[in-house]
Formats: structure tokens, sequence, C-alpha cells
């Protein structure tokens, strides 16, 4: 499942797709994600589209905070920048720049607690 969502963060990624890729209906498979992996499908996705977009916005500078909104699967840069606030205290720009919520220029690690 992991690889799946990996794979296609860039789809729209239902539970009802993931549930259907391994057979299961999307309540049971909810209940079994939750019990195998300690959080809810949605969370992870987002968590996993989160990591993409960090590593995306300090690997490709030149490309557009929008274009790598769209390709990490989030619905628009301003979804993606809320997210990111949420989640890392900081906005896309300031991760490409190499800051972390502190302000600081260091590594973020942002879902180690």
């Amino acid at each position: 499942m992991v690889e799946l969502v990996r794979d296609q963060l860039g789809a729209k990624l239902s539970l009802a797709v993931m549930a259907s890729a391994v057979g299961l209906s999307p309540q049971h498979f909810a209940r079994l994600f939750k019990a195998t992996f300690g959080t809810t499908p949605h969370a992870f996705v987002e968590s996993q589209r989160i990591d993409a977009a960090v590593a995306a916005l300090r690997r490709e500078r030149s490309t557009p905070i929008a274009a790598i909104a769209a390709a990490c699967g989030f619905s628009s840069q301003s979804h993606m920048t809320e997210l990111l606030r949420r989640r890392l205290g900081i906005t896309p720009s300031a991760v490409r720049r190499g800051l972390t919520s502190t302000g600081d220029a260091a590594p973020i690690h942002p879902f180690e607690e």
C-alpha cells in the first residue's frame, strides 16, 4: 500500500481507490489501515504528499511552486501552503530557502515528534 501511495501521489487517492487496490470495502480497509499504520489513510496520504513536496521544493528550485503542488497531488498551491504551514509551521518558499519553523537554515524533519 505504501508503494501504491508513493507511486500515485499526483493522482486522486480516495479511500475507495485504495480499498479497491487491495480488494476490500472502504470501511474495512480504513479500519485495517488505521490498525496497521496508526493513522487514517487520508492523514497518511497527506503526510506522503508533504514529504514529497518538501523534497521537490529543495531539489527543483527552478520549478514553480504551483507545479510542485500539482505533481504532489495537492488541489492547488494554496492547499499545499496551508498544509505546510499547519504541519511544519513554514511556507513552501521558506522550505525552498532551507529554513525551519524557527527561521534557522537547518534540515526539516516534519514527522519526528
